[in-house]
């Protein structure tokens, strides 16, 4: 069986496609290459609607009276819902005047790179860091998981436990979906936020039963071991967070 079939054949969480790929000595480099393709996939999608959406981004001065519009509007109808008195709202007017006056003068200070080339060198800045992040946060957290598996009984090297779980960021990819839906006129807020949550939530479980079946064939555990070993690092921080808290509050008491 080809390699990407097989890889297609994990994401559907199929074990003998997940053992196989276990089994090859390049799991590692493949699963690494898999983890930094996706992640600049996403990063280049983020960076170039962030860079879209700064270029396009009005004056300050336009900002500043977009904003007091709406704050006027938001005042209008805060005062016939709540019957707000007329002192309070004008009390918040100030604190909304002094805010933006901080804001525009913060704006105004002159810059060492002019725009839009800041605003290009901090989108490539975003794209080229975005894999970095991925990196440091999977092989830290596997790193753990991989410490949990080991105790339970777990017989997976660090490099198959590496590999295997990088897939887990191929669902990831469908997180540029709603970001993209934004830049379509006709796609409205709501259908956006809604896209974004259902699309959000999938991809995050999709990706973590991948994670969890990756564990259970690489330690070849059953998966009621398999998830208890993803979910070690999470449960011993609760428990380190519950007794803190605990020795905290008797160190108060006493």
């Amino acid at each position: 069986m080809a390699t990407w079939q097989m890889v297609c054949d994990s994401l559907l969480l199929r074990t003998t496609s997940l053992a196989a790929l276990r089994d090859r000595p390049d799991i590692f480099r493949r699963g690494l290459l898999i983890l930094v393709a996706v992640s600049l996939v996403a990063g280049l999608v983020s960076s170039a609607i962030e860079l879209v959406s700064e270029l396009q981004a009005p004056p300050p001065e336009e900002a500043g009276r977009q904003a007091r519009e709406g704050f006027e509007r938001s005042m209008e109808q805060a005062q016939t819902m709540l019957d707000m008195p007329p002192q309070v709202g004008r009390q918040i007017e100030e604190y909304l005047e002094t805010g933006l006056g901080i804001g525009l003068a913060i704006a105004e200070l002159p810059v060492r790179i002019p725009q839009p080339a800041g605003h290009i060198l901090k989108a490539v800045g975003h794209f080229v860091s975005t894999p970095f992040d991925w990196l440091g946060s999977w092989m830290f957290y596997t790193l753990l998981v991989a410490i949990a598996a080991h105790l339970m009984g777990g017989r997976a090297s660090l490099q198959q436990m590496l590999g295997l779980t990088a897939f887990y960021a191929i669902p990831h990819l469908l997180d540029i979906v709603p970001p993209l839906l934004g830049l379509i006129p006709v796609a409205g807020r709501a259908l956006q936020v809604f896209t974004s949550v259902v699309v959000g939530v999938g991809a995050w479980v999709w990706s973590l039963l991948i994670y969890i079946a990756a564990t259970t064939v690489a330690s070849e555990f059953d998966w009621a071991r398999g998830v208890l070993a993803v979910l070690a690092p999470v449960l011993l921080l609760i428990v380190l967070v519950l007794v803190g808290g605990i020795a905290g509050l008797l160190l108060v008491i006493l």
